[in-house]
């Protein structure tokens, strides 16, 4: 349960953080299984430790091959 002094963050907060799009944080998060720590309707809330697991499965993730860059 997450408790007030603990900070929860939603799939957008993520995506910000990470610079990136909500469906990439969700696609990391399908591909973990990670499941949220708790939910306020239909938000899923994380917390730090499971922030840098997707931020980490963020950095693993391989540009596909027609990527320009």
């Amino acid at each position: 349960m997450v408790t007030l002094e603990e900070p929860a963050f939603t799939v957008g907060d993520i995506a910000e953080i990470a610079d990136t799009t909500t469906q990439q944080v969700a696609y990391i998060i399908m591909k973990r299984r990670l499941k949220a720590r708790e939910r306020c309707g239909i938000i899923r809330l994380f917390d730090a430790v499971q922030v840098e697991a997707i931020k980490q499965g963020l950095r693993e993730l391989r540009p596909y091959a027609g990527a320009r860059g």
